[in-house]
């Protein structure tokens, strides 16, 4: 009996060796198969990067590294000889790797290439060359001629030459060239004077004529306490008093800049950018109809424009009893320049009003959209039409605004309405004190012209600051300029 059941379990144990073996085989054979599946991915990708390019994407990679990543720049003018270009060549090596199966055609085809580019790198850097002659002169006499050290620098054209040899270069180039640099030299003299006249009042009167030396001297004063034999860069200036004249404008519109700044900190901390503190017209508030004809509504925006006014000019009585500011100090400039005091209360007066009856209108226009959306889409839309009207502009006047188009929107219940608005103010120097202040070099050509513009909703609030500083200027000027600006802003009132 044992012998038989022994038997039996030996039958039993190969038939499950057996079938162990079969799973083994068939794992084993699976795993092949990914195996060989991976290998296959593997060559594949290999493939695909050895042979990412076609010959003749690849000849256009090789060309693009070599200038990008080679240095030789886009037009090849960093590698002007076969011997460079080559060395440079050799930083774009992977390009060639990602295209095997053509990489010896594509050698055959750059040396081929290799020689046009060349050609054509020549050509391009002598082009580059003769159109910066002028520019690379005029930076080299800027940072080497020091007239201190050797006054002949600007104006021997022999010695400025020996300084930058451009020069000579640029004059095998372009024959004549030098007759131009003779010029540029007598125009870079004026800079250079220009600049040291500028720096001497700076340090004896400081920015804004406040230093001791200066306080309540005339500008003739002033100007003697630069003259024109201390700076070597000046010695033959045939426009000096010009140059002295330009100097002093520009700290004129430091200082006035200076009090503009300061007088609109103090204005914008008691009431606001736009007049914020005044409080809302009642004639607004107690609004509860929308005007029925279009005489009304013209009625109703007068009296509007009438009240804010009325509002500003109580606010700037009170205002005006503590309108001194530091920086405009009659004793901090020299005596026979005009008070800036009341040049910038002006100014700021005029800004304040213009922003003042900006946001009224603002005001106005809100209640009525408000009014509005409590009506039917019809009304909606004829009351859009009703209160923004296409205009033409009265420009008797040089600050005026008006409506340049209207556009009701019936899925958004939307008014899209698109203002222009211009402000202007009066000052700068007469043209033939711009004139001769150009013909000095211009130091401060168009200092005292400076504009700076706010857009607000649906408007655009002109302030015209920096325009002041020609109004004192001015009387020593001879004249005066007018400076505008007018700008366009869109906005969409749901009504």
């Amino acid at each position: 009996m044992e012998q038989v059941l022994y038997a039996r379990q030996i039958v039993q144990d190969c038939k499950n060796f057996e079938s162990y073996l079969k799973d083994q085989k068939a794992i084993a054979e699976s795993n092949k198969r990914t195996a060989e599946s991976a290998v296959h991915q593997a060559r594949l990708e290999m493939l695909g990067t050895t042979n990412k390019y076609n010959r003749g994407e690849c000849l256009l990679a090789y060309r693009s590294c070599i200038a990008d990543k080679g240095g030789c720049g886009v037009n090849f003018e960093n590698c002007l000889d076969a011997d460079l270009l080559s060395r440079r060549a050799n930083a774009c090596e992977n390009v060639l790797d990602q295209c095997m199966a053509v990489r010896e055609y594509v050698l055959s085809d750059w040396e081929d290439e290799a020689e046009s580019i060349l050609v054509e790198a020549a050509k391009y850097a002598d082009r580059y060359a003769r159109s910066t002659c002028l520019a690379r002169i005029q930076l080299c006499l800027e940072d080497s001629c020091s007239t201190e050290t050797n006054s002949a620098c600007l104006s021997d054209l022999n010695v400025a030459a020996g300084i930058c040899p451009v020069i000579d270069e640029c004059e095998e180039m372009i024959p004549g060239i030098k007759t131009v640099i003779n010029d540029k030299l007598g125009y870079l003299r004026t800079q250079f004077c220009q600049n040291d006249v500028d720096q001497c009042l700076r340090d004896r009167c400081g920015e804004n004529f406040t230093a001791p030396e200066c306080v309540g001297k005339s500008a003739y004063e002033i100007a003697a306490l630069c003259p024109q034999s201390m700076f070597p860069s000046c010695k033959t200036e045939t426009q000096f008093d010009i140059i002295v004249q330009a100097a002093m404008l520009q700290m004129d519109y430091q200082m006035l800049q200076g009090c503009l700044n300061y007088f609109s900190e103090q204005l914008g901390a008691v009431c606001g950018t736009d007049m914020s503190c005044l409080t809302t017209d009642t004639k607004i508030t107690s609004l509860v109809a929308i005007p029925e004809t279009e005489e009304e509504l013209a009625a109703l925006r007068e009296t509007v424009r009438s009240n804010t006014e009325n509002a500003v000019d109580e606010f700037f009585k009170q205002f005006e009893k503590d309108k001194t500011v530091a920086a405009c100090q009659d004793s901090q400039k020299p005596a026979d320049r005009k008070s800036l005091g009341d040049s910038v209360f002006n100014s700021a007066k005029m800004i304040a009003q213009i922003s003042a009856e900006n946001r009224a209108m603002r005001e106005l226009e809100s209640k009525i959209a408000e009014l509005s959306r409590q009506q039917d889409l019809e009304e909606a839309e004829e009351n859009c039409y009703a209160l923004y009207k296409v205009e033409t502009p009265d420009k008797s006047s040089k600050n005026y605004s008006y409506i340049r188009s209207v556009v009701f929107e019936p899925a958004f219940r939307n008014c899209h309405v698109c203002r222009m608005q211009q402000v202007c103010e009066t000052g700068g120097q007469s043209k033939g004190s711009a004139g001769l202040q150009g013909a000095a070099g211009g130091l401060a050509a168009g200092a005292s012209a400076g504009t700076m513009v706010t857009p607000g909703w649906g408007t655009a609030i002109g302030a015209v600051v920096g325009a002041v500083g020609g109004y004192f200027v001015g009387s020593s000027a001879g004249g005066e300029q007018e400076f505008c600006q007018e700008i366009e802003s869109c906005e969409d009132v749901n009504m």
